[in-house]
């Protein structure tokens, strides 16, 4: 087995996802549904650009958390306009606003970068 060669990287990637085993089991490297497309180009993209201009990583990941925090305080907003809309009394969205800004477990949970 290949330290850096393709067969020890799919065998990894077969231990750790083992999705693209099950559904195609002929390729060489598996599939995984673990990751959006799309995120992951938005992502590496970021990641990417902050590098080549900034010659750091880490201020790629900062960028990407700044624009999670504007991102879920934007949902987080929009939930308490909808439910005034919907009709709920200023008191019970005073109430909501509250919860969510003591306890931070739904804010939280809701803009990690990483999924574990």
């Amino acid at each position: 087995m290949e330290v850096m060669g393709g067969s020890y990287i799919a065998s990894l990637i077969r231990t750790v996802y083992p999705f693209g085993k099950y559904t195609i089991p002929s390729h060489p490297l598996d599939i995984s549904n673990h990751h959006n497309f799309f995120m992951t180009l938005f992502y590496g993209g970021v990641v990417k650009g902050s590098f080549k201009l900034f010659h750091s990583t880490g201020i790629g990941l900062f960028i990407l958390a700044i624009f999670q925090v504007m991102l879920l305080a934007c949902v987080l907003m929009h939930t308490l306009r909808t439910l005034q809309l919907v009709g709920f009394r200023k008191k019970t969205l005073r109430i909501i606003f509250i919860i969510y800004a003591l306890f931070p477990i739904f804010p939280t949970s809701a803009m990690y970068v990483v999924k574990k």
